[in-house]
């Protein structure tokens, strides 16, 4: 759909990127951290903030709806720039 918005002329190529941020940064933060301690990057964990915002009680649906706001907000604010 990223694309096919690219291609209509709808948004610009980076418009994708900016309201898929939060998991881009989220993914790209933890692997380096990962990295740093030395710890496998392909075995599974749970040190993405989103789960770390669900294992503080925030629970899947309220966590699912503030990243749906998130990506709401930044792509209203990428097609208003």
């Amino acid at each position: 759909m990223g694309l096919w918005g690219f291609q209509q002329g709808i948004w610009s190529a980076w418009f994708p990127l900016m309201v898929f941020s939060s998991f881009i940064v989220d993914a790209s933060i933890t692997l380096v951290k990962r990295a740093q301690r030395g710890a496998k990057v392909s075995e599974a964990h749970r040190e993405h903030y989103y789960q770390s915002m669900i294992q503080l009680g925030w629970g899947h649906r309220k966590v699912a709806l503030a990243e749906y706001g998130l990506m709401f907000t930044v792509g209203v604010s990428a097609l208003t720039n």
